[in-house]
Order: C-alpha cells, then structure tokens, then sequence
C-alpha cells in the first residue's frame, strides 16, 4: 500500500512538473490579453507611457462599464500604474468618484505622471464656488511640474477663468503656452485667444 502511494505521488509529481510551464504560458497570456484590453479601452490618448501602437480614447468615447471591466481584470492579473490610472479614469466616467480616487492614488504614489491631471480632475467641476477646486489646482500643478501637457492645459484654464485658483490672465498664458510647447493641440487656440485678449 506504501509502495502504491509512494508511485501515485511519483506520478502526480511528474504530472505537475510536467506541465508548469503550460500552466505559467497560460497564465502569462491571460495577464497579457487582459493588460491590451485594458490599454484599448481606457488608456489616456496623451499618455506619453503608454504602449506604442494604443491611441487612446477620448473621454467622450471612453465605455466606462466595458473599459471598469477590463481593468479590473488587468489590475488582478497583471496590477501596475498604468492598469490602476486606466481603471480609475473608467471609474470617473461612471461617476464612481471614490473608487475613482483610490485606484487613481495606487498610480500618484507610483508617480505614475498621467495620473496626477486625472487625480485632479476628479475634484475640479464647472462651479464657481466648488469647494474642491483648490485641491484640484494642486493635483493639476503636480501633474504640470512634472511635464503633462493636459496638467499644464488645466492650470492654465484655472488661472484663466479663476474657478480653482485666483484669476491670473498672464500667467495663464504662460501655462497655455507650456501646454503648447508640450505638444497639446488645444492649447495652441488659448494662446492666441490669450495673446489678443491682453494686447487690447
């Protein structure tokens, strides 16, 4: 009866062993499809880390349900920066600012630099007198110092309109500038708007 045991686990042994390898490829494939899917529906179109070959989709193209439930399952398998910035972007399209937050902040401690505009834009609103603006400035101005050109975008539209930072039409055009220089397309109209409007 020993020897039988000794034999079966022999054979389970060799049985496993065999087929590791097999196991870790699949499993390894899985992470990879989950990460592309992820890339494809929720990256940032200026996110300047991710993958060559991902456009990005706009906000107003972004399918939060669909682009939540890939992430999530790149964030079990293959968890990084970038999979935690996309599915808290997801998140703040279906309005689920708290989980917005909490996987949007995993990315900022990383220094993940897409994050920190996103992170702020989850605070900022329309609102003259929001109470979050200030905290939404902040994030904005982390994400400009370290080179985001939508970070840099915000600040400016901050200082311009003055809903989350004190009304500074000079320094705002400094910023649209930054943003231009940056590579950010829409900041390219703000400069000449700007440019016109202080040499009235």
């Amino acid at each position: 009866m020993n020897t039988i045991f000794k034999f079966t686990c022999a054979i389970a042994t060799f049985f496993f062993a065999f087929n590791a390898p097999v196991v870790q490829a699949a499993q390894a494939n899985a992470a990879a499809q989950a990460v592309a899917t992820c890339d494809a529906l929720a990256a940032h179109p200026s996110d300047k880390a991710k993958p060559a070959g991902v456009a990005g989709v706009a906000y107003a193209d972004l399918d939060g349900s669909s682009a939540k439930a890939a992430c999530e399952k790149a964030v079990l398998l293959a968890p990084s920066p970038r999979m935690h910035c996309q599915l808290g972007r997801a998140y703040e399209v279906l309005g689920d600012t708290e989980n917005a937050r909490k996987h949007l902040a995993v990315a900022v401690e990383a220094r993940y630099v897409k994050a920190f505009a996103l992170m702020g834009g989850t605070y900022d609103s329309d609102e003259a007198d929001n109470p979050e603006g200030a905290t939404a400035f902040v994030w904005y101005k982390l994400g400009a110092e370290l080179g985001d050109e939508v970070a840099m975008f915000n600040v400016a539209t901050c200082l311009y309109r003055g809903h989350c930072a004190e009304e500074n039409v000079e320094q705002a055009l400094v910023w649209y500038k930054k943003s231009a220089a940056a590579g950010y397309q829409d900041a390219h109209e703000w400069v000449e708007i700007l440019t016109e409007e202080l040499a009235e």
